[in-house]
């Protein structure tokens, strides 16, 4: 019985040294399984954070091109806008060399057009003069002298008139409309 008593102090001791062994692998691997799990967390939140952070730099990436883009169409605009504006400079400053240069030939017209009427009611005053010293001297003249005297009279007032009708400047309705057709 001592025999027995021993073996069973021992597989009593034996038992009690491997479930002891048990109980510290069980712990041991408990305590892995524990940090694996809190290292797996742990490099869920880093993967998660690093996701976050490339989502966040695609958005600044995004905001980014949309900036410039808006910054390269105020360009474009800005430039057309420059370029309407240097073409309504020019037009302005055309249209004003036009205004000037018509402005110009409009006063050295109506001084030519002045010396001419000058010098046609000159004439016309000569002739008419002329005219009332030939009546007076046409009462001694004969039918034929004086039927070529107011033929000469009569082309050169109606050649007076149709000059003014001509230049737009006078004379009666008549040659005026004769002029237009």
């Amino acid at each position: 019985m001592a025999l027995l008593a021993a073996q069973s102090s021992t597989h009593f001791v034996a038992a009690q040294e491997e479930e002891q062994v048990v109980d510290e692998e069980a712990e041991k691997a408990a305590a892995l399984q524990a940090e694996a799990e809190a290292a797996a967390e742990a490099e869920r939140i880093r993967i998660a954070e690093m996701e976050a952070v490339a989502a966040e730099e695609r958005r600044i990436a995004e905001e980014a091109e949309r900036v410039r883009r808006a910054a390269e169409a105020a360009a474009r605009e800005e430039e057309r806008l420059a370029r309407e504006a240097a073409a309504r400079a020019e037009a302005e400053r055309l249209a004003a060399e036009a205004a000037a240069a018509a402005e110009a030939a409009k006063k050295a017209s109506e001084g030519a057009i002045t010396k001419l009427k000058t010098k046609l009611f000159g004439a016309t005053d000569m002739v008419v003069g002329k005219s009332k010293s030939l009546l007076e001297k046409a009462k001694s003249m004969t039918t034929k002298q004086k039927k070529q005297v107011a033929a000469v009279v009569a082309g050169v007032g109606f050649g007076s008139v149709a000059f003014l009708a001509s230049t737009g400047n006078g004379g009666p309705a008549v040659a005026g409309q004769a002029r237009k057709k």
